[in-house]
């Protein structure tokens, strides 16, 4: 794709996925604040110890969203941040959430998650696997991915055991986590998709453990990666040009059937996808495009612009996806 044509053609717009000509939610995303216990290298989201861009979603919240997402026939719920452990309402935004559909946790699995451990096996009792915990790792080799993990000064620190740990641990109470690794596990690393699936699940069922593994198929050129680099994205957003050279069928995409509720400025506002959120005070006008209203019933009402580089780099062209799948 050319920069000219990039520059010049208008981008791709993906409609809103309708079931029997209604509109039908199948996963809705609530990000729970950029707050993070760690700061890691490559952190799409820049969450820190320090971040408050997107502030902490409370239970009031999150109940009218909750509400439309169920009138919208919603099938999966997903918390992310930041780290959602690290929220004061955790557990009683899983109960919530658990209530309209089956839930996934996104964490680190690190200290936050260790802290929680006795009410996710509560949880896990009441629900059993309607409740999913996702964890995410950088390389099944320790001292990559702890060179990644830094603490909330930026120092490197054992990050890796913490995690395994915590992953042995969930495995002991009857989940099955979804082990998840960046692209960085390919960096210097020059192996299949497949080698680092079986690596990843050898690793954990040395330990007795069971996981599945879900790699992310590139690293976002946004947030910590962004400003740590100083790299800019390749390229501009996705035109019906790229999805045809692509191959990318729309109704694939994730904006075509998810929305994220987060919070700024003391508002709750809808985004398409959990990429398309803003990292830092810098970044809130590169993301203005992207805001779809106060409600999920407004929100699927309007089709989304491809008009960001990572839906072309990681969406369309690496077929990249945030969900379980």
């Amino acid at each position: 794709m050319s920069s000219t044509l990039a520059e010049t053609a208008p981008f791709a717009r993906v409609p809103f996925h309708r079931r029997d000509g209604r509109p039908t939610l199948d996963d809705l995303w609530l990000f729970t604040g950029s707050v993070c216990n760690l700061r890691c290298l490559h952190c799409y989201t820049g969450s820190s110890p320090a971040n408050r861009t997107l502030e902490p979603l409370g239970r009031s919240d999150v109940s009218p969203f909750l509400a439309e997402a169920r009138a919208l026939g919603v099938r999966q719920v997903y918390l992310t941040g930041g780290e959602p452990f690290l929220s004061a309402d955790i557990v009683g935004l899983l109960e919530d959430s658990l209530a309209v559909a089956p839930t996934t946790a996104l964490t680190n699995g690190t200290e936050p998650l260790e802290r929680r451990l006795a009410d996710l096996r509560r949880l896990r009792e009441v629900h059993g696997d309607r409740l999913g915990i996702r964890v995410s790792l950088d390389h099944y080799e320790p001292e990559r991915h702890d060179a990644i993990r830094r603490d909330g000064g930026g120092r490197v620190r054992d990050a890796f055991e913490t995690t395994a740990r915590n992953v042995v641990r969930l495995a002991e109470m009857g989940f099955v986590p979804i082990v998840t690794l960046s692209a960085e596990v390919f960096r210097g690393n020059p192996v299949p998709p497949a080698h680092v699936v079986r690596a990843t699940r050898d690793l954990f069922a040395a330990r007795g453990a069971r996981v599945e593994v879900k790699i992310l198929p590139a690293v976002l050129i946004q947030g910590a990666q962004r400003a740590r680099t100083a790299q800019e994205p390749p390229s501009t957003g996705a035109t019906e040009e790229d999805l045809r050279t692509t191959g990318t069928d729309p109704t694939t995409l994730m904006c075509h059937k998810s929305r994220l509720v987060a919070r700024r400025g003391g508002r709750c506002r809808i985004y398409p996808c959990p990429i398309l959120v803003p990292s830092d005070e810098g970044s809130i006008p590169e993301f203005l495009r992207f805001d779809l209203g106060s409600s999920l019933l407004e929100a699927v009402e309007r089709p989304v612009e491809l008009a960001h580089p990572s839906c072309a780099t990681y969406c369309c062209r690496a077929r990249g996806t945030c969900g379980n799948g």
